[in-house]
């Protein structure tokens, strides 16, 4: 929600995240509880380790990682059919 107002403000969209990481720690390690209290402390309630808790908050990192600079001494990838033109033997 935070992007689609924000949309180039991915730091602050991260920190959103940062409650997540002590949790990680906690009850089933590794894992997130299925629902949180919404006033804190946020006292995870629910299952233990649910799925779509862990892949909504893995989304969101994912989404809120910062975008990598473009190295300008970057080559562009050289598509499959692009290298088997190029080692092809010439046409008669």
């Amino acid at each position: 929600a935070w992007l689609k107002v924000h949309a180039n403000d991915r730091a602050s969209a991260r920190k959103f995240l940062a409650g997540f990481e002590p949790h990680l720690n906690e009850g089933c390690i590794g894992s997130i509880n299925e629902i949180f209290d919404a006033e804190p402390p946020f006292t995870p309630r629910g299952c233990i380790a649910q799925a779509w808790s862990v892949a909504e908050v893995l989304r969101a990192w994912v989404k809120t990682a910062p975008i990598p600079e473009r190295a300008e001494t970057a080559q562009r990838p050289v598509a499959a059919d692009e290298s088997a033109r190029a080692h092809a033997a010439p046409a008669r």
